[in-house]
């Protein structure tokens, strides 16, 4: 017999334009119970269910919290957003609903009660009320002891391997193959890729925590930090699609998505396809269609821009198809396409910009690499930082060079423990020496011209990428 949650809004609550709303529960098939209400009322929703009654008494319990209970009309009414009465009802419905515990075998007998007659209580008009003289914190500690025997069965080891045999089966079903993925400890790690719409692609892959989910009977799977101790609320995450996650792609920018479409096209990824991550020849094959670019002051680069290498399926699965550079042969970013298709014809002291997508929930990390003598270098972690822009020297001639943010290059300071004698600028910022190859000759010979005509013996601290820097068209 078919049981039903109903929120609906009465006739005299709508001519007086009152947000009030009537909580239910029936038995009744289809639209039995709403028809006995008076002519003009508006049903709002009405949702199939299991254990009504249990269910309504945790909606009225939750809608306490929420909203102003009119008792003055009755328990079942309260006032507010009708809108948000409906999703807490959906999501009560669900999370109790999915468990599929069999009423007549595990329902708990003290919360529900089977001995009314419901043609009776229908009669009445009172088949939705929770008695007045029951006692509330009694009502909430036979919920909560019927909760934990739902808890219980499903933490059971019987029940979690017969309604793991129905995951897998249905893993089998895209996955020939799942045993040998790594979520079931094989060497591989399969993926598919399935087209959407015209702009957006999925990819499914074997969920790598597996055994760390809590799965129901019909095949459906959950996880949650507290899904064991709220399991009617909302952070028992539904995770569908039969286990099998599914990982929209999303183009961080136009580059992304023109690369990745670039792919489809010319058949390097073949939708529906069932491929390995972790094989070399599917690696190989996509990594040849990259950009690959080196630059020089590698270590400096990542600390400069905090960057974090990662290695998990979401990263990997974002490297491999998304992104169109690799640094190093170790970071994965984002180039302008025009440069991307050209990158061979890039001139010295050209710059390029890439994208490095979200780093650690961070914004969009926009980097600019300048290419000089046939080199990549990063301009925060190495031309601005390493670049000398001012002169400064002491009585003994001794000098030091500071870089564009008047730090002492390589000391990591704007002030030392020492009289300056003389100093000298090197450019401007009308002349900044990485915008082109004759801002920087003007430079190296400036920086020549005021050591020989200050006769200025040591530098108290030269950095080897100073060094470097000085010598790039030698």
């Amino acid at each position: 017999m078919p049981e039903y949650i109903y929120l609906l809004q009465e006739r005299e609550f709508i001519k007086a334009k009152e947000n009030i709303y009537k909580l239910g529960m029936t038995k009744k098939e289809n639209l039995t119970r709403f028809n006995q209400y008076p002519k003009g009322s508006l049903l709002l929703s009405q949702i199939i269910c299991n254990n009504s009654k249990y269910i309504e008494k945790i909606l009225i319990s939750k809608f306490k919290e929420t909203f102003k209970q009119k008792k003055d009309i009755g328990n079942e009414y309260f006032e507010g957003e009708y809108n948000i009465m409906i999703d807490i009802i959906y999501y009560t419905i669900k999370n109790v609903s999915v468990i599929s515990i069999e009423e007549d075998e595990h329902e708990d007998k003290d919360i529900v009660e089977e001995d009314e007659d419901e043609d009776i209580v229908e009669e009445d008009d009172d088949e939705d009320i929770v008695e007045e003289d029951e006692d509330e914190d009694n009502v909430e500690k036979k919920i909560e002891n019927y909760r934990k025997n739902i808890i219980k069965r499903i933490k059971s080891k019987k029940y979690q391997e017969k309604a793991f045999k129905i995951v897998c089966d249905k893993i089998h079903n895209t996955f020939p193959d799942y045993k040998q993925d790594t979520s079931f400890g094989g060497t591989k790690k399969f993926i598919i890729i399935t087209e959407f719409n015209s702009y957006e692609y999925f990819v499914h892959y074997i969920n790598p925590e597996l055994k760390s989910l809590i799965y129901s009977d019909d095949g459906d799977t959950y996880w949650g930090p507290s899904f064991y101790d709220n399991l009617t609320e909302d952070e028992a995450i539904h995770k569908n699609f039969e286990i099998i996650c599914k990982d929209n792609i999303r183009f961080e920018c136009e580059e992304e998505k023109i690369y990745f479409n670039m792919m489809i096209r010319d058949k390097i990824i073949i939708t529906n396809t069932i491929y390995d991550l972790y094989s070399k020849s599917f690696a190989k094959k996509l990594l040849t269609t990259k950009m690959k670019i080196n630059i020089d002051n590698y270590t400096d680069f990542i600390n400069t821009h905090e960057i974090i290498i990662k290695t998990d399926i979401e990263k990997n699965i974002k490297n491999y198809l998304s992104y169109n550079l690799i640094i190093n042969d170790k970071i994965f970013a984002s180039i302008d396409t025009d440069i991307f298709e050209k990158h061979k014809k890039i001139k010295d002291f050209d710059d390029i910009r890439i994208n490095m997508g979200k780093m650690d929930n961070k914004n969009y990390t926009l980097i600019y690499l300048h290419k000089i003598n046939k080199k990549y270098y990063d301009y925060k972690s190495f031309l601005r930082k390493y670049i000398p822009y001012v002169i400064r020297w002491n009585a003994n001639k001794d000098y030091y060079i500071l870089n564009r943010d008047y730090e002492y290059i390589g000391i990591n300071s704007k002030s030392i423990d020492d009289k300056c004698k003389g100093q000298e600028n090197l450019f401007d910022d009308a002349t900044k020496p990485w915008d082109n190859k004759n801002n920087y000759t003007r430079l190296c010979i400036k920086y020549k011209k005021i050591i020989k005509d200050n006769s200025l013996n040591d530098c108290l601290n030269m950095h080897n990428s100073t060094e470097t820097i000085l010598t790039l068209l030698n």
